[in-house]
């Protein structure tokens, strides 16, 4: 078995570079180009990881931007719009090869199934821990022929139903450790599902989780076997009792269903590709400057960030993280960034899968990212937007670009 990923270790400079500058991939604004926009610095490393450095992006401001345009928006402030229920809590996004869009309500612990132009078909589950029921599902996987998969940490199982929301299975989900949000689960493309065993470990002496461990577990598509590989190991802090401190440059890490992992630290615009087994295949990173942490952001949040709790200012970081999420979709990488002069959620990096920079779109509203993973398919982006009263909706977004990837 290879040792696990620690991803606090310092990257080792690299001994082959080539810049590439040549007229095809230079370019320099925010329009479509096919390759990549700017210079590109691609490194080999001494274990043969490729690096990636894509040197322009620090001069890519609003006004260089592609826009996306919100071309769906369901639920309301009211308990009724017509058009399905007011959300809770949009804990999970799926979207069916047809084009239904499901939304799992956690409080409500069901799925909401709408119609691509946003009607509600129907919904799958309700609380409880009969057949078919939910107490505290992690998230949702969408398979072949429209099977839903449903882990449910509580009620210690995994549910199967088909688009219809008919239960068609359950299997046993007997994994310890602890919850992750978001889940970084998936479907293999193998068959069989990948879950997550998640420990966090603790130093004599600190108060706060020394380090987070995140070990992928494959079931067979039977669910009749398991297979672990190796852990990855986040020597951050995670936050006092469960609780991240703010603007702690937490763990990202997305799971996508070619079985690829693309790992971040929050703290640097960096991101790795990995494969289960434990090789690093690639890295690329992108230029964008930390924003500080202001007195005043510091002493607000350390004395209302948790209801009933206050924490040292001096435990919160003197700059924000840089990078906020990842997701992947149609064969790219998309990369949301902490930048000045956008809301946190309003702005996308596009790479392809070998870590080139593609464009960038700024959204027409920011998305929630916190715990929420964005779904790209079929050239939409979907997530969840707040208003002002803090009341959340499901989005769909047209993407302004078809674009090519490298």
């Amino acid at each position: 078995m290879m040792p696990p990923l620690e991803m606090s270790a310092a990257y080792p400079r690299p001994k082959l570079a080539i810049l590439v500058s040549a007229a095809s991939w230079l370019l320099v604004g925010c329009v479509p180009f096919p390759g990549g926009q700017g210079v590109v610095q691609v490194d080999t490393l001494p274990s043969g990881t490729i690096a990636v450095q894509n040197l322009q992006t620090l001069d890519i401001g609003r006004t260089d931007c592609l826009d996306a345009t919100e071309e769906l928006r369901i639920g309301s402030v009211d308990a009724q719009d017509g058009r399905g229920t007011q959300f809770s809590s949009i804990a999970a996004v799926g979207v069916m090869a047809d084009g239904d869009i499901l939304a799992f309500d956690r409080m409500a612990r069901e799925i909401r199934v709408y119609s691509p132009d946003g009607t509600l078909s129907h919904i799958i589950g309700r609380r409880g821990g009969g057949p078919g029921e939910f107490e505290w599902p992690d998230g949702l996987l969408i398979g072949d022929g429209g099977l839903i998969f449903v882990p449910d940490r509580m009620n210690v199982r995994i549910s199967v139903f088909d688009s219809d929301g008919r239960l068609r299975a359950e299997y046993p989900r007997e994994l310890s450790g602890e919850a992750a949000f978001p889940w970084p689960g998936n479907l293999h493309p193998d068959g069989g599902l990948v879950d997550w065993k998640i420990h966090r470990g603790f130093r004599p002496g600190l108060k706060y989780p020394s380090s987070v461990t995140y070990r992928p577990v494959l079931f067979s598509p039977d669910f009749r076997s398991q297979e672990e590989f190796p852990p990855i190991v986040w020597e951050v802090v995670s936050g006092t009792s469960g609780f991240p401190v703010p603007f702690l440059p937490l763990p990202i890490l997305h799971l996508d269903r070619q079985g690829v992992l693309w790992l971040a630290r929050g703290d640097e615009y960096r991101v790795v590709k990995r494969s289960l087994s434990g090789d690093t295949i690639l890295t690329f990173s992108s230029l964008a400057a930390p924003q500080k942490v202001s007195a005043l952001e510091r002493d607000t949040m350390a004395a209302t960030w948790i209801p009933g709790r206050s924490i040292d200012p001096d435990e919160v970081p003197d700059e924000k993280p840089v990078l906020l999420q990842i997701t992947t979709g149609d064969d790219r990488v998309l990369v949301f960034p902490r930048l000045q002069g956008f809301r946190d959620g309003e702005v996308v990096d596009i790479y392809s899968r070998t870590g080139f920079f593609q464009h960038r779109v700024a959204l027409p509203s920011p998305l929630v990212l916190e715990n929420r993973v964005p779904v790209f398919s079929g050239g939409k982006l979907y997530g969840v937007v707040k208003d002002e009263l803090d009341v959340e909706y499901l989005v769909r977004f047209a993407w302004p670009i078809a674009g090519s990837t490298r």
